[in-house]
């Protein structure tokens, strides 16, 4: 990954919070698809010790829906891990609040799935519905993903 107009500080930051963060998935190892696991045979989804199956998604694009009002597109092919970070510039004061950072991070489950991801409200779990996930300036919410699976191209389209 390459790091384009930030100081020598923030990358090394960066850097070391990944390695922390890596350092942590690992042991944890919570579902299985840790790099031990995927050389040991356990991450095979019981496939009978079948490779991992590789996806690779790359594009994402999105229109009315979250914080999208016009068609968006994010190009994401070989380009590693990707930092979000939003600058709201409908409204000053809300510096990235609303600018669409977890609605672009959310949209290929979206898109695949159907579902959205999970809030808690008073201790339990809620989907965002279709009034939550399409944009109020618009009547329709599409997203388009684009990737491969084993080196097979492939594109959804989901819209609601």
């Amino acid at each position: 990954a390459k790091a384009v107009g930030l100081s020598p500080e923030v990358v090394e930051e960066g850097r070391t919070v990944l390695a922390e963060v890596a350092a942590a998935t690992a042991a944890a190892d919570v579902d299985g698809t840790s790099r031990r696991a995927v050389d040991s045979g356990a991450a095979d989804g019981g496939r009978g010790g079948a490779a991992p199956i590789a996806l690779a998604i790359h594009s994402v694009e999105v229109e009315g829906f979250g914080a999208f009002t016009e068609a968006v597109q994010y190009p994401l092919h070989a380009r590693g891990v990707c930092a979000v970070v939003g600058d709201n510039r409908d409204d000053q004061c809300a510096d990235s609040n609303g600018a669409g950072k977890t609605t672009l991070v959310m949209a290929p489950m979206w898109c695949l799935t159907g579902q959205s991801d999970l809030r808690m409200e008073g201790g339990v779990s809620k989907a965002l519905t279709k009034l939550d996930v399409v944009n109020d300036g618009v009547k329709a919410a599409r997203v388009r993903l684009e990737g491969s699976v084993d080196g097979q191209p492939f594109w959804v389209l989901h819209t609601r």
